[in-house]
């Protein structure tokens, strides 16, 4: 095909005409979209769930505490309550409401409990392998010359025993650089371990107030003794011996605190069984879920009854072995004493006794 005229060139040998479905058409271009790369939950990110929620104050449920509600709702309308495990929890919609309702409830000698936001809650971290006798002010400024902000330092110890363990419970502020206490690997030159507080799943008592649920740091309670239920914390107590027979201050019962798990009104928490195999439960003595419950010994009750009768029946079957190996000895004595049995002689039970000796 001559490009100028429009024509096709005869003289051209290798110019094949070809049928119009396979010849080649002219496609239109078509006008290119910008794909979008915009985030399409944009929207979801100015939410109010997504702002961090006011911590809330809970106030002790008293006889006149709906006449405290109204003052607080005529004052704060927007504020929220709920009734949580004898607490009132109330709600405020802004840090701002939240300090002048705790204004009001000291102002009428409320009584309540303040609830922590958890980006306030410090973090608990355990050091271990440092020597039993280190110095809790030292610690403190080792720590703090390292970056880190500690509130506070106890020394783990067991009760019963009244000995000190050679673990340190440190509570840490939350700063940008808090997470790097867990790479701290020596202290004075000697190797220590980091590992993260594992709480005891158990109801906390408040040292202050003498009731369950919260720390005396957030208690805005009366103080109460455990020991001798005065209007004093337990620490600053007279008493400074052991009490023979303590009253309850939450039961009324004779023989125990305040503070022992086993009182009725002590809070029952949900023990979770560990993840254990078959085998491991059997070699420890764990019962599985679907056997037969056993009853939980009472104080005046022995430890336990299964190792007792555990040790009965080995004690029976060693002295049934003990008597097999005698019989063994003497392997003619049922035969000799079915003939002691039959015989009216005395010379022939006699006899029949020597040849059980011979």
């Amino acid at each position: 095909m001559d490009t100028e005229t429009g024509q096709y060139n005869e003289n051209v040998q290798d110019f094949k005409i070809v049928s119009p479905k396979k010849a080649a058409k002219n496609q239109p271009e078509l006008p290119k979209t910008p794909i979008k790369t915009a985030n399409k939950y944009q929207e979801l990110t100015n939410l109010a769930d997504n702002n961090p929620q006011v911590p809330a104050i809970n106030l002790k449920l008293d006889a006149d505490y709906n006449l405290t509600l109204q003052e607080i709702h005529s004052m704060f309308p927007e504020t929220e309550n709920k009734l949580i495990n004898g607490f009132i929890c109330i709600q405020p919609n802004s840090d701002e409401n939240r300090q002048k309702i705790i204004d009001l409830l000291r102002k009428n000698n409320k009584e309540f409990v303040l609830s922590e936001a958890r980006e306030d809650r410090p973090l608990k971290i355990v050091i271990k392998w440092l020597p039993i006798n280190q110095d809790k002010e030292e610690l403190k400024d080792i720590l703090e010359s390292k970056g880190f902000k500690i509130i506070r330092i106890n020394q783990l110890k067991n009760y019963r025993l009244k000995t000190l363990y050679p673990y340190f419970l440190v509570d840490i502020a939350k700063k940008e650089n808090h997470l790097n206490i867990y790479n701290v690997k020596t202290i004075k030159h000697l190797k220590v371990k980091v590992e993260t507080y594992r709480k005891k799943n158990r109801a906390t008592i408040c040292f202050k107030c003498s009731d369950f649920h919260h720390s005396a740091k957030n208690c805005e309670c009366k103080p109460r003794c455990i020991k001798c239920a005065g209007m004093h914390e337990t620490r600053d107590c007279s008493i400074k011996n052991k009490i023979e027979n303590p009253i309850c201050i939450n039961c009324q019962g004779v023989g125990h605190l305040a503070s022992w798990r086993g009182c009725p009104k002590f809070p029952k928490t949900n023990n979770t069984t560990s993840n254990l195999t078959y085998a491991q439960k059997l070699k420890n003595g764990i019962p599985q879920n679907n056997a037969t419950k056993t009853i939980n010994p009472t104080p005046n009750q022995p430890p336990s009854i299964n190792n007792n009768l555990s040790s009965d029946i080995r004690e029976f079957v060693n002295a049934i072995k003990i008597i097999k190996e005698t019989l063994n000895e003497f392997p003619n004595l049922i035969e000799i004493s079915k003939k002691l049995a039959n015989s009216n002689d005395k010379q022939e039970k006699l006899n029949l006794l020597l040849q059980i000796i011979t």
